[in-house]
């Protein structure tokens, strides 16, 4: 608690006081927003909750060229990991599609079991988030928009192609913990 006593001969006093206070305030606000080491000024990486639509797409059997979706509400914990040296680069862990997913065949590697081995990269640039994987004739493509602000906001548009099997993602959330 900060007291502000006045003194019977000097008006000054309660003005200092005052002054010494916003200032603190203002340091205060202006170092709790983000706690990104100096040099690395982004405040995108971190553990996000993303919430969306999952479409999977499949063409049935018998070239029928009939296609069968099925729709599901997703939540997601996907943490976001800055690449050192590497400017606009980016590190991307549980990914649905990529580099996990519930129907553990359906992402780019299949055979991958640690996440620390599955690696998926993108760019971030301005708002601009850009993921584009490949692994054989797997792929997983997603872009979207990431809103730099006090608490970084993300929307994504990505779709993962196997074979007969296409997964479109609409996927949205914000920042949770913004220390890794």
């Amino acid at each position: 608690m900060i007291k502000i006593r006045k003194s019977k001969n000097d008006c000054t006093v309660p003005f200092i006081n005052v002054a010494t206070l916003c200032v603190a305030i203002l340091m205060l606000m202006g170092c709790s927003g983000s706690s990104t080491a100096p040099g690395n000024e982004s405040p995108i990486p971190g553990v996000y909750y993303l919430r969306g639509e999952k479409i999977v797409s499949t063409v049935s059997a018998g070239n029928t060229g009939e296609i069968e979706q099925d729709t599901t509400f997703v939540l997601l914990i996907v943490k976001i990991q800055k690449v050192e040296n590497e400017r606009n680069r980016f590190r991307f862990y549980g990914l649905d599609g990529a580099d996990v997913s519930e129907e553990g065949n359906h992402r780019v590697f299949p055979e991958c079991n640690d996440p620390e081995q599955c690696e998926i990269y993108g760019s971030i640039a301005g708002e601009d988030l850009l993921i584009d994987v490949s692994n054989g004739e797997r792929s997983y493509h997603a872009s979207g928009n990431v809103y730099q602000t006090y608490d970084p906001y993300i929307d994504i548009e990505a779709e993962y192609e196997y074979q007969d099997v296409t997964i479109h993602y609409t996927l949205e959330g914000d920042q949770k913990v913004d220390t890794l």
